[in-house]
């Protein structure tokens, strides 16, 4: 178990759009609603040590602070992933799949970087959960932003938009960002959820360090 404790960025506003702050916290409240975190499908982790497909059931628990997903890979059989968080913010990471992209991120040359990357990743998935289950409870909960730079559940984030896309981001450096993106919503819900450690340097062409992308079969409406 590896305990993470979430760090607040100020950041800038990535939009030249002119919106109040009810409007952002109202658009943000909106696409949050279509983010299901209990839900069955397909997923795709991508990241340096290679590409894992596999199943999932994914349930946002109603009696915890915590999102637990159990994955079915090819030739690996069921691996389980859970993240907790306390009071505080502090996310724990536990479970099965966890140890197995781990271990393969050590035989990387520069696996300390990613595992970096992964934790923090996952600690930003942690967020997601935490700030969905809030808005469950307390659909009125305030979510304060300036510019796009924007505060909830005790974290910054920037609510990024361009064109009819619109992204929940975080900085992690300058050279990498955390984003969620959720897509095509004909279904009340986004139907793919994508989590991305993006690269942010102009010149880098290459894959992203490390993406998680969902593809949702059937969604609990109520999470």
């Amino acid at each position: 178990i590896i305990g993470i404790t979430p760090i607040l960025f100020s950041l800038s506003s990535c939009s030249s759009l002119k919106k109040t702050n009810s409007d952002h916290q109202t658009e943000i409240k909106q696409y949050m609603n279509k983010v299901c975190l209990s839900s069955e499908g397909k997923g795709r982790l991508q990241s340096k040590a290679g590409k894992h497909l596999f199943r999932f059931e994914a349930e946002l628990d109603s009696n915890a602070q915590s999102w637990q997903m159990a994955l079915q890979l090819p030739l690996h059989g069921e691996r389980m992933m859970s993240l907790t968080w306390d009071h505080l913010g502090v996310t724990k990471i536990k479970g099965s799949f966890y140890a197995q992209v781990i271990n393969a991120l050590n035989k990387e040359k520069n696996s300390k970087e990613q595992k970096l990357l992964l934790r923090r990743f996952l600690s930003f998935l942690a967020y997601v959960a935490k700030l969905k289950k809030e808005l469950i409870q307390n659909p009125a909960m305030k979510i304060t932003c300036s510019g796009n730079s924007c505060v909830a559940s005790g974290e910054s984030f920037i609510w990024y938009q361009s064109g009819s896309q619109k992204l929940i981001k975080q900085k992690i450096n300058d050279r990498f960002d955390l984003v969620l993106k959720g897509i095509s919503d004909v279904s009340g819900y986004f139907q793919k959820l994508s989590f991305i450690v993006e690269n942010t340097r102009e010149s880098f062409s290459g894959p992203n360090p490390l993406e998680l992308h969902l593809f949702l079969a059937s969604c609990d409406s109520i999470k």
